[in-house]
């Protein structure tokens, strides 16, 4: 089967897998920092509860800001990758469309709307049910490292820990490589149950899915966006990743969807999607259409008068 768009998945993947190197890397430097903090609460050995007190309080908001610069820079990220596979999707489109013998030369503004088109679709959160975009996406990642960070010194405070021992608790929490060993119930020192629920027990797992679910529907809206006027388009096919692919995507899996139906990969997603055209109909009319244009009133329209050779 021809794959024209096969490179464009690839560097999908490339950029990425680059991201969730980046994403990971700031987890870890925050960890680092939290670290560095517990080493200093240890040394000063706070000893009266109102020295605790308000060491927990500087630790929490500390941590709050942590938080904000941790997921602005997060959204920041997001935003380049998305600009930079619509660069790769508009490099092989026109590779494409130069492989069927029709010159690009005069589409560099046309393919540049398109890519603006479709990435600000996704990143505003157009093309989702409940308009929710990539900034208030990143907002509730933040939102739910507060809380899980918030309760778990709630839950040291309740059980009787020092400051070091909570701000230990918390590197565990923030390393994406360790696991905090969390349960959601435990007894106070006067036997009261009390529960402290964390949301993250693997706390960059959501920042991760929001860049694999971000770039994969940027993919998507990109090459729909820049091939749906394409006179030899005939639809879409889907292409399943993976060995074992889940029961939606086996579903979908070799079927043929038009542009205004091709549905969004679920989160996490990686599947594929390919232009269906007759390949030697298209260079057929390409090659006829610079013979004698008048002939091709679509392809009029889709190279909007577009130079001869």
């Amino acid at each position: 089967m021809d794959r024209p768009f096969a490179q464009a998945v690839s560097q999908r993947d490339a950029i990425t897998k680059r991201q969730l190197r980046y994403i990971r890397k700031l987890y870890n430097e925050w960890a680092k920092e939290v670290k560095a903090e517990a080493k200093r609460l240890h040394s000063l050995g706070t000893s009266n509860s109102y020295a605790q007190e308000r060491e927990m309080a500087r630790l929490y908001y500390e941590l709050r800001n942590a938080s904000k610069q941790l997921t602005s820079e997060i959204e920041r990220t997001v935003k380049n990758g998305a600009a930079d596979l619509g660069d790769a999707l508009v490099r092989t489109n026109k590779r494409w469309l130069e492989s069927l013998g029709l010159s690009t030369d005069s589409f560099d503004y046309k393919f540049t709307n398109e890519k603006k088109r479709a990435i600000n679709r996704v990143i505003t959160g157009q093309i989702y049910k409940d308009y929710g975009g990539l900034s208030q996406r990143v907002w509730k990642i933040g939102q739910g490292h507060e809380q899980d960070i918030y309760n778990i010194i709630a839950k040291g405070v309740a059980l009787g820990k020092d400051p070091y021992e909570i701000a230990k608790d918390i590197e565990k929490y923030v390393n994406p490589g360790a696991r905090l060993p969390w349960q959601n119930i435990y007894r106070d020192a006067n036997g009261n149950v009390v529960r402290f629920p964390v949301g993250n027990r693997k706390i960059d797992y959501n920042a991760q899915r929001l860049v694999r679910t971000t770039l994969q529907h940027t993919y998507q809206e990109l090459l729909i966006e820049m091939t749906k006027d394409n006179p030899f388009v005939e639809g879409y096919l889907w292409i399943a990743a993976g060995n074992h692919p889940c029961p939606v995507c086996t579903d979908r899996d070799g079927k043929i969807f038009k542009a205004s139906n091709v549905p969004y990969d679920h989160p996490n997603g990686r599947c594929e999607i390919e232009p269906v055209i007759d390949k030697e109909k298209a260079m057929a009319d390409i090659k006829g259409f610079y013979e004698n244009p008048i002939y091709y009133p679509k392809l009029q329209i889709f190279t909007n008068g577009i130079e001869r050779f």
